[in-house]
């Protein structure tokens, strides 16, 4: 076996291990976006309470499948997922949620820059899993991770946007 042959042989090996980490790295951030949902979800209030729980719902339960299909792929891989809450806070996002009840805007807020963090986490690193030997952990974070998460930011920050000149009712402005 020649020198060329070993090198690809080590590189193809360390892959599952790079995976695994970037992948336990979103599944941290999506559980922690999941639950920003929930506690989003069981305080909203107001004029639009109704259209916020369906939203909220929605999306954590979006959340919660793409947290599944991460883990999956992490186990598929041969790793072991985070899975534990308190294994969790050591890879989320310090989201700072405050003690107190936000406003529907607070929460969207919130909302709208976990995405983002997300996001911008996301995407370098389903570059990274670009691997011919990982197209699968990239195509995950392509298609489920950066996709579901870059339409549920439209939706959040279209609530947050202030209202059209042409008066459609699509903000909680």
């Amino acid at each position: 076996m020649t020198d060329l042959e070993s090198d690809r042989q080590a590189a193809a090996a360390d892959i599952p291990h790079r995976s695994i980490a970037v992948l336990n790295s979103l599944l941290a951030q999506t559980a922690d976006l999941r639950e920003l949902y929930r506690k989003a979800n069981l305080q909203a209030s107001g004029a639009s309470c109704y259209e916020l729980h369906l939203l909220f719902d929605k999306h954590h339960n979006e959340q919660e499948r793409i947290a599944t299909l991460l883990s999956e792929r992490v186990q598929a891989l041969g790793g072991v997922a985070f899975v534990l809450v308190r294994n969790m806070d050591e890879e989320a996002l310090q989201t700072g949620v405050p003690s107190v009840i936000e406003t529907p805007l607070d929460k969207l807020q919130r909302l709208a820059e976990a995405h983002e963090r997300l996001l911008v986490e996301a995407q370098p690193l389903g570059r990274e899993a670009e691997s011919p030997n990982d197209l699968g952990t990239h195509d995950m974070i392509l298609r489920e991770v950066v996709r579901t998460n870059a339409r549920q930011i439209w939706f959040v920050t279209r609530l947050l946007s202030p209202p059209s000149d042409d008066g459609a009712a699509t903000s909680l402005y």
